[in-house]
């Protein structure tokens, strides 16, 4: 049986595959930092006795957020109906579908990567900082912020992340740390505000066991 909040801020529906792979992800990466979280909401990942929340969140371009919506539904059934429907659906928003070992490059050539830029970034930093400004979030004495980007370090470097995270999250309510996943990398800069440090960690040969695992969790809960 699943974990329910106790918060009266709202109980969690269904895993979303988001949640289910940054609790792998993070908990793998850094052991040290995040360990038995809850996937619950506001925050969605929680460790009660820790007192660690962490929010996910996406700042991926919306087409690109689609496409992977596509294939975990297609991923996620034996019925060759419903798989060929969402397969059909992300070749028509230009990704081709690969199965579990997901390929994201676009097919257009002219475009083989939509990037999430700075701004991009930006906007999910004060988005959600708006949020926890106004108690939109279960108190807890350690709260972070998961961010996915759809980017490379060839076009965006560690430096200018660490300088946008640093004059953004600021305020009696800052996030502790704000994580971005560079998912075009397989990397991680973690930003820590408190004390005013950055690291940037590879996951790249595990990714794919993180995201079979993600798929797992989901599979499990639907057949519980």
């Amino acid at each position: 049986m699943r974990n329910k909040s106790k918060s009266n801020i709202g109980e969690h529906g269904k895993y979303r595959y988001e949640e289910c792979y940054v609790k792998i992800l993070l908990e793998s990466v850094y052991p040290d930092i995040y360990t038995e979280l809850s996937i619950l909401d506001k925050p969605d990942l929680q460790n009660e006795v820790l007192q660690v929340g962490v929010e996910v969140t996406s700042a991926v371009p919306s087409s690109l957020r689609e496409a992977k919506a596509c294939w975990i539904k297609a991923n996620n059934t034996n019925d060759m109906k419903i798989k060929s429907k969402y397969v059909k659906r992300m070749e028509q928003i230009g990704y081709k579908y690969t199965g579990g070992m997901q390929n994201w490059l676009k097919e257009d050539i002219d475009q083989l990567y939509e990037e999430t830029s700075l701004v991009d970034l930006e906007i999910s930093i004060r988005s959600k900082m708006e949020k926890k400004d106004r108690g939109g979030y279960k108190e807890l004495k350690n709260m972070d912020l998961y961010i996915d980007a759809m980017f490379s370090f060839f076009s965006i470097n560690d430096d200018d992340l660490y300088e946008l995270v640093k004059n953004v999250n600021v305020g009696k309510n800052h996030f502790r740390k704000i994580i971005i996943n560079a998912i075009e990398d397989n990397e991680i800069v973690m930003i820590d505000t408190d004390e005013d440090n950055y690291s940037v960690t590879s996951y790249d040969s595990r990714q794919y066991e993180y995201a079979l695992a993600a798929l797992d969790m989901i599979k499990k809960e639907d057949t519980e």
